[in-house]
């Protein structure tokens, strides 16, 4: 006949932490909570051999919240083996049986064209691991004691789940394929959907809203440039501006853009005083 959990049929509603992955993995995102403008978890600072990790920041691992301490830090092997490189990856791991979640090493292979290991992402929810890549660590030749790691030796590979529960990324940081997953690329401003083996972009006009200040001259046309990150537009996009204010007419007298390209635009505003105003803004791929 089967049974359903939680119930008080089943163990008086008690759930093993089998139970409770099986629960709310399904619909609940992997990924660092944030978004990928934070600085990085994991970072080298030429002080140790590892990565120190920046404090009170938060991942979800199949369904366990991990939040990082005040003053963690990896230590990573040395690379003894002479000539080559080794590259190492860190990863929040979720543990089965016992259940847990940690970060952790998965130490590479030294060679003259290291390559990073793979994370495990482990589907047998009553033993193994799931791995949640955080950076990849590059770890050269160095017998010295006192070698040290620094930041050009790190790259990030996290994404990151968003308030809603959206995955955002990078095209570095992608999560891996799942049919019907959906991605959102902040670095191209572009939404993709999986095919379980293809990335299909859903939203392919780049879109970038923005707020920019002006300090306007009284009774006279003030305008500034505003600059849009490198890459973003292919051609010159459309934009519009509208001014954050409730004296339009009265003290705001108009509001405009021009010079618009690819990679900038000249906003205006014609004010009767010089009280610095907002002007909301939105720029979308022709």
């Amino acid at each position: 006949m089967g049974y359903a959990y939680p119930t008080e049929a089943h163990f008086g509603r008690a759930v093993t932490p089998r139970e409770y992955e099986e629960l709310t993995a399904p619909h609940t995102p992997d990924g660092l909570i944030g978004h990928p403008g934070m600085d990085p978890l994991v970072y080298a600072d030429s002080t140790i051999h590892g990565v120190r990790v920046r404090p009170g920041r938060d991942a979800l691992v199949r369904g366990l919240r991990w939040v990082s301490g005040d003053n963690d830090q990896l230590l990573l092997d040395p690379n003894t083996t002479s000539g080559s490189t080794r590259i190492d990856l860190i990863v929040v791991r979720a543990t089965r049986n016992p259940w847990n979640a940690g970060l952790a090493v998965v130490k590479g292979v030294a060679e003259s064209n290291p390559v990073a290991p793979a994370p495990t992402y482990g589907t047998n929810t009553a033993t193994g691991v799931w791995e949640l890549p955080v950076a990849e660590v590059l770890v050269p030749y160095n017998t010295s004691s006192t070698a040290t790691l620094g930041a050009g030796q790190v790259t990030p590979k996290a994404w990151y789940v968003g308030a809603d529960g959206q995955l955002l990324c990078t095209a570095a940081t992608r999560p891996p394929h799942e049919a019907g997953r959906i991605i959102w690329q902040t670095d191209s401003h572009t939404m993709y959907i999986s095919s379980g083996s293809t990335w299909w972009p859903i939203a392919t006009r780049p879109i970038l809203p923005g707020r920019t200040t002006i300090t306007p001259r009284a009774n006279s046309a003030t305008s500034t440039y505003v600059n849009f990150p490198a890459g973003l537009f292919t051609a010159a996009p459309k934009v519009v501006a509208t001014a954050d204010t409730e004296t339009i007419g009265d003290q705001v007298k108009g509001v405009a853009v021009s010079d618009i390209s690819a990679e900038r635009f000249r906003l205006w505003i014609y004010r009767s005083n010089t009280q610095p105003t907002s002007i909301n803004w939105i720029a979308v791929q022709s």
